[in-house]
């Protein structure tokens, strides 16, 4: 509420008035009456009542109506003040909606408004960009629920990674999500999602989609280069060395064993001094797709480095480990055609068992070891198994 405070009005001192303010013909200061105009405890004008010279004083009377007078235009300007910010702030507030409602619906991503519905969390409104991505209805989607316009190919439905925002247990979300698109396929989408009020006592939720679809497969992308070697295609030392650690880790918890099988073609290099790098490149290609066609889906068959390939095969048992050497000395020994060519690459094979207890380090010396071994053994067998 304001309050007012109506001061009494005042008569200035009139001793000397002639000399300072006129004469008998004139208006003087001892004929001035002043009431100021306060509001709030704010002064915000003053009323001035004048009388000509000679007139009687201003008396109890004048002085009383001057104070009611004050009082009222005091009121008056304090409302109309009230009134003049009460315009300005809805105008304010309107501007501010109307450009909400400007980048709302002319948002180059998918931007919903999520309200709490008797079954659920359901659509408010959202924008054109959105019902392009889900090939939804701006209109027609209002009053939908939330998971049958955004709806997932996997994994948890939007209403359930965004309910705490509507019971008001967290106030952010940001989580990528696999959406089905408006063609019936896959995209990705971030969600980056904050709890609001839209009406007082109406918790609600404002959404983003942006579609990563193209960043998702850039990121794979990066990935498979990362852990693949390049030629081949297999994985490479990083990734052979992260999935031997952890075979090694199994194999320890579980009591099983596994088998580490080292293979160095024999003598590549004159394949690459006399036909060329390019047949030998051809030639690495081929051997890896068929060390690869031999191992299980479970196996890891990766390129080591240079001529030298490395198979992971666990859980496996010894006689398995032998015979699964067997298969790719088989593969990789056959003749291929490179380049209308006919080629013929052998390989040494060693074995290393993993076992309880072992290291990845000593598994690879004893695994290099037994392959040297095979080269130097004049019967030149398959393999050679160090069974630990």
């Amino acid at each position: 509420p304001v309050h007012l405070d109506a001061l009494s009005p005042q008569t200035l001192p009139s001793e000397d008035a002639d000399e300072q303010f006129g004469d008998e013909e004139h208006w003087g200061a001892r004929n001035l009456l002043l009431a100021p105009l306060t509001a709030g405890g704010e002064l915000v004008g003053a009323v001035s009542l004048s009388m000509p010279m000679g007139a009687p004083p201003p008396g109890e009377f004048q002085c009383s109506m001057l104070e009611i007078f004050a009082l009222q235009a005091a009121v008056a300007i304090h409302q109309h003040r009230i009134s003049e910010r009460a315009a300005a702030d809805h105008l304010a507030l309107r501007l501010s909606e109307e450009r909400f409602r400007l980048a709302f619906d002319n948002a180059p991503i998918g931007v919903a408004e999520i309200i709490a519905g008797d079954g659920g969390a359901v659509i408010a409104r959202i924008n054109r960009a959105a019902g392009a991505m889900f090939g939804a209805s701006v209109i027609g989607s209002r009053h939908e629920p939330v998971d049958q316009v955004f709806a997932v190919m996997r994994g948890e439905p939007l209403s359930t990674l965004i309910i705490g925002l509507l019971e008001r247990d967290r106030s952010t979300v940001r989580v990528e999500v696999p959406f089905i698109g408006s063609d019936g396929g896959e995209f990705w989408g971030l969600v980056e999602a904050a709890s609001l009020e839209t009406t007082p006592g109406q918790p609600g939720v404002l959404c983003q989609i942006v579609d990563i679809t193209q960043a998702k497969a850039e990121e794979r992308e990066l990935t498979k280069l990362a852990q693949h070697d390049a030629l081949t295609g297999l994985p490479n030392r990083l990734v052979i060395m992260d999935r031997l650690d952890a075979a090694v880790r199994e194999a320890t918890e579980q009591g099983t064993t596994g088998a580490l099988l080292f293979c160095d073609l024999d003598d590549f290099k004159s394949i690459n001094d006399k036909r060329g790098h390019l047949v030998g490149d051809d030639a690495l290609v081929a051997l890896a797709t068929r060390l690869h066609s031999v191992v299980r889906t479970s196996d890891t068959a990766g390129r080591f480095g240079g001529d030298e390939f490395v198979v992971i095969s666990f859980p496996l048992p010894e006689e398995a480990a032998e015979l699964l050497a067997e298969r790719i000395s088989v593969a990789m020994s056959a003749p291929m055609e490179i380049e209308g060519d006919e080629l013929a690459v052998g390989v040494s094979i060693g074995i290393a068992m993993i076992t309880p207890g072992m290291h990845a380090s000593e598994l690879l010396k004893r695994a290099d070891a037994a392959m040297y071994a095979v080269r130097s053994r004049r019967d030149r067998p398959l393999y050679v198994l160090d069974a630990g």
